[in-house]
C-alpha cells in the first residue's frame, strides 16, 4: 500500500543547553571542560532522590 508522505525539509541547526543557546556558547564551555550540571535552585527539590540538573536557562 502507497503512502502519502509530505516532504520535510531541515533549513539549519541550532543548539539549546545549559551553557545557553547557540554553537558558539556550547563549544565554549565544552571545550573549557564545563559541566552544565548544577544544583536545583528554582524549586524546592528536598524531596527527590536527585537533586542535580541540567536546566536550560530562560
Amino acid at each position: 500500500m502507497a503512502r502519502d508522505i509530505d516532504p520535510v525539509v531541515i533549513s539549519g541547526v541550532g543548539i539549546v543547553s545549559p551553557f545557553g543557546t547557540g554553537r558558539d556558547r556550547f563549544w565554549s564551555a565544552i571545550s573549557r571542560g564545563e559541566s552544565g550540571v548544577r544544583a536545583i535552585t528554582t524549586f524546592d527539590a528536598s524531596r527527590f532522590a536527585c537533586r542535580v540538573a541540567a536546566a536550560v536557562p530562560d
